[in-house]
């Protein structure tokens, strides 16, 4: 996940100086296919939102559970498998999984 939140920030002259990978990653923006997200095709568009309208309870859901896992409450192997379980339920219910 690149550091900066728009790609005018790798073109501001102080972030250049202050940052000497930001030419790289303003070309793996600018390089970014929308349409194609990933190596292998899936079923949805997007670059790091997925527009499915379950992508922000997803999102919370998952954030928990590394919440969980720092505060020392779960394992990091739990959290994980809990992860995945939400994301395959958020799947499955929503009609995503072929």
């Amino acid at each position: 996940m690149p550091p900066g939140a728009r790609a005018s920030t790798y073109r501001n002259p102080n972030y250049l100086v202050a940052a000497p990978f930001a030419l790289r990653v303003l070309t793996a923006i600018e390089g970014a296919d929308y349409n194609h997200p990933t190596l292998a095709p899936v079923p949805y568009v997007g670059l790091q939102y997925v527009s499915i309208p379950e992508f922000q309870s997803l999102g919370e859901t998952i954030s928990q559970q590394l919440t969980a896992y720092i505060a020392g409450q779960k394992t990091l192997d739990e959290a994980l498998a809990d992860s995945q379980a939400a994301a395959l339920r958020v799947a499955r219910d929503g009609g995503y999984l072929r």
